[in-house]
């Protein structure tokens, strides 16, 4: 046991062993780079750079933790700081921002936390907005969520409050609508959705609610024992998929992996009518990224095409989805990027 160490020391300690897992699945959806010039977080000896696509070091391992490069820069965690680096490697905005996670650029701004206070910085690192919420999350069709006095709402680019702090929770806007959190006379909080005016367009009513995604999101309710009864609404609230999944995830690439089954749930994946197009056989299945789906049948992963063909076999113990053509894999007590053609592009292990 190492005594006398400072609270900095113990947080970079811990950020060594948590730094991994978050690097590695740190991945905000529509946010990547492109596959011509996209960076992956990698880890030697304890310490993240990043490599290109065929595997060849860039920016070499030196970093406590990292985030994913988005707009052309990526947060690096130095010094107890939090700084952005761009792709060359090349230190662009000083470590010495305080978030507990890696912050990351959406829409030309950042959300960072200087001490207790959220802020937004512009790519030049100034402020443009001072600190002054309590909590704050990145830009999204215009308007980011910000905490005052324990409730949220939205401020625009200036930020000035466009829709006035009075929810208990609040997501990034997607699709035209955000998901709220609205406290109810009696029993637990409801969701719901608001438009950018700060409408309510679908009243607060579920007990499960998602952002947004390619015209659909997912709803629902739970029972007893917190299970859960999950459909599928429309923008104007009207339910376009019965809510009849015991699990349920948005639409990407025209489909959406569902569990049914109550006692033994199983997972097949749906189209925009509602039809199993993908026989719910496994025990998880991902959403689908670049035409293939992570899927897991027992204690094993692999990736099914949108026809369902297991194109690279159950072999994996853990697997992400593919990002700008690569995925992260964990096999035989390894971490590994691999390509479509489940070629392993690069191992790396700590």
């Amino acid at each position: 046991m190492i005594k006398g160490l400072s609270k900095n020391s113990k947080r970079i300690r811990l950020l060594i062993k948590t730094g991994i897992l978050l690097a590695l699945m740190f991945i905000i959806p529509g946010c990547s780079s492109s596959p011509a010039g996209a960076l992956f977080p990698i880890v030697s000896e304890g310490r993240w750079g990043f490599m290109d696509a065929q595997g060849k070091m860039i920016i070499k391992p030196q970093f406590i933790q990292v985030g994913s490069f988005h707009e052309g820069k990526a947060a690096v965690f130095k010094d107890g700081k939090w700084g952005f680096i761009d792709e060359s490697g090349k230190m662009v905005i000083a470590p010495q921002f305080d978030n507990s996670k890696a912050p990351y650029f959406s829409e030309g701004l950042a959300a960072v936390r200087s001490g207790d206070s959220f802020g937004f910085i512009n790519q030049e690192g100034q402020f443009v907005i001072e600190p002054q919420f309590q909590k704050a999350d990145s830009f999204s069709e215009g308007l980011a969520e910000a905490q005052a006095d324990e409730s949220m709402g939205f401020i625009n680019t200036a930020g000035e409050y466009v829709i006035q702090p009075q929810f208990l929770r609040a997501d990034r806007f997607s699709d035209g609508r955000a998901v709220v959190s609205v406290k109810q006379s009696e029993g637990f909080p409801k969701k719901g959705y608001i438009n950018k005016q700060g409408d309510l367009v679908v009243a607060p009513q579920y007990d499960e609610a998602m952002f947004f995604a390619e015209g659909l999101a997912v709803v629902g309710m739970r029972g007893d024992k917190w299970k859960k009864s999950l459909g599928y609404i429309d923008p104007t609230g009207k339910m376009a998929i019965p809510m009849q999944y015991q699990e349920a995830n948005w639409f990407s690439e025209g489909l959406a992996a569902v569990g049914v089954g109550a006692d033994d749930t199983k997972t097949g994946y749906i189209n925009q009518a509602g039809q199993m197009v993908i026989e719910a056989k496994y025990d998880w299945g991902d959403s689908f990224s670049e035409g293939l789906a992570a899927v897991t049948i027992g204690d094993k992963k692999g990736f099914i095409d949108k026809n369902g063909n297991m194109v690279i076999p159950l072999r994996f113990e853990r697997a992400k989805n593919f990002k700008n053509s690569l995925a992260k894999v964990y096999e035989n007590g390894k971490w590994a990027y691999i390509n479509p053609s489940g070629e392993v592009i690069k191992y790396f292990e700590w």
